[in-house]
């Protein structure tokens, strides 16, 4: 009594089975749990046990307090089922084990599944968010945040968004920034006659002594002083 049961067997057998055989054993448990000794064959307790024609009911549940481990234990005629909890199924010899969610298709879309005791988490790429009831990855509006894209617009994309710059503005390589084009160094014929000054997504001129700014601001016209009254 108290110790545990030794020459553990493969399928599931039940009290009356183990103790009542031919070959009787010498006491029963389920799982790792201490043994229950076989009653002494001759015994009152072996007769009701054995004798099939007398009415004896074993509650499994109730004598070994740790049966489905992961479940809850109902009691049969002369056995007992193990109902899981969620996150759990019965193996072949009816125990409840954990089910492997991740290796479900589809399951985290957009992201990397960990499989955990009973459930699962999803791990979102970059660009991703958590689903509401936490089964995939639903792409993330970085276009909602504030002051995204400043010096032009923003357009969500698939997990990533890009920017559609302003005019005197261009992309960086990753799309993601709208930098000041600096007009000045890029064409070296603007201003002529005069001084090409950057500025915030333009530039502008600063003409020479003689000269006044053209229409289009692009350039420095020579007064025609002969003109004047």
């Amino acid at each position: 009594v108290g110790r545990n049961c030794q020459g553990r067997i493969a399928e599931r057998m039940s009290l009356r089975d183990c103790c009542c055989s031919v070959d009787m054993g010498k006491g029963w448990s389920f799982s790792e749990q201490t043994c229950q000794p076989c009653p002494t064959s001759g015994s009152d307790s072996h007769s009701r046990l054995c004798n099939a024609s007398l009415p004896f009911k074993i509650d499994y549940c109730r004598l070994f307090d740790k049966l489905c481990e992961n479940g809850r234990c109902v009691s049969l005629e002369d056995s007992f089922r193990c109902e899981c909890n969620p996150g759990f199924k019965n193996d072949s010899q009816g125990n409840c084990v954990d089910i492997d969610e991740c290796s479900r298709a589809g399951i985290c879309r957009n992201g990397r599944c960990v499989n955990t005791r009973g459930g699962f988490e999803c791990q979102c790429n970059a660009g991703f968010t958590l689903s509401k009831d936490g089964s995939y990855c639903t792409d993330m509006n970085e276009c909602e945040t504030a002051q995204m894209c400043p010096n032009g617009r923003c357009v969500n994309m698939d997990g990533s968004y890009k920017c559609v710059c302003n005019e005197g503005f261009k992309q960086s390589p990753n799309q993601q920034i709208c930098y000041d084009i600096n007009e000045c160094t890029e064409n070296g014929r603007l201003c002529q006659n005069g001084q090409c000054i950057n500025t915030e997504g333009g530039y502008k001129c600063e003409c020479d002594t003689g000269f006044h700014l053209s229409p289009d601001g692009a350039f420095c016209l020579d007064y025609d002083e002969c003109k004047r009254s």
